[in-house]
């Protein structure tokens, strides 16, 4: 939920990557298909909210970090769960009519990344205002968690990212899945790996990997060091 980056391949394939920084002892379940009102979806459920912070389907990829641009106090009781409204993101035709149309009053401030067939949406809500952003398809991206990172941790983390990507001008799985686990430095509070006072760590590592039209998510538990790989 709080490191994501976006890397395009030839012919509309991407990889979607995503570390997830929580509390050590919330739970989350192996990707698996879910029924989303009329829609099936690949994700790793979380049993406290019933949400995710990353699916996916054959039109539409999503992945939430939480906050918008700025770090936010937060007002709750919230109407409901971030993680349930990316699910429901999957219930409209496009990204578009989702932003046009859901109700994103009394939810919580988030940044939602949306791909469908080479468009990148970026939407951003900061509790009063959405931002819709249309994002290039062929630029690599890097978004992180406005709630857990400074603007000047931020910038450092995208000064990482531009170095990876010079060091490795061909974009495979296992690279970027190296740089959310090892890149940067190794810095406990700050890094891309994070375990920070308070038990508040980076628990896993998934992805959504694009290719020859077809859709897998390759998960990693880093408490338990399982990995799996799910196709849809």
């Amino acid at each position: 939920m709080c490191t994501v980056s976006f890397l395009p391949l030839d012919n509309g394939d991407f990889i979607l990557t995503s570390n997830r920084d929580e509390r050590s002892n919330r739970p989350s379940e192996i990707p698996s298909i879910h029924e989303v009102g009329n829609q099936y979806v690949l994700f790793p459920r979380d049993p406290e909210a019933g949400g995710t912070w990353i699916a996916t389907n054959p039109y539409l990829s999503a992945c939430l970090l939480n906050g918008a641009y700025i770090a936010h106090e937060r007002k709750g009781p919230y109407r409901k769960s971030r993680g349930l409204v990316l699910l429901d993101a999957f219930n409209y035709p496009d990204a578009q009519e989702f932003a046009l149309s859901y109700d994103f009053k009394g939810i919580e401030p988030f940044t939602l990344i949306l791909i469908e067939e080479e468009q990148i949406t970026e939407l951003r809500w900061d509790g009063h205002s959405l931002f819709n952003i249309p994002l290039p398809w062929h630029e690599p991206r890097l978004w992180a968690s406005s709630t857990l990172y400074s603007p000047e941790v931020i910038s450092r983390r995208l000064a990482w990212f531009e170095e990876w990507q010079l060091e490795h001008p061909s974009y495979t799985l296992d690279g970027i899945r190296q740089f959310h686990q090892f890149g940067g430095d190794q810095d406990p509070e700050n890094g891309l790996q994070i375990h920070r006072k308070g038990d508040l760590m980076t628990t896993s590592i998934t992805s959504v990997y694009r290719m020859r039209r077809r859709t897998s998510m390759i998960y990693e538990d880093l408490l338990k060091q399982v990995k799996s790989t799910i196709p849809y």
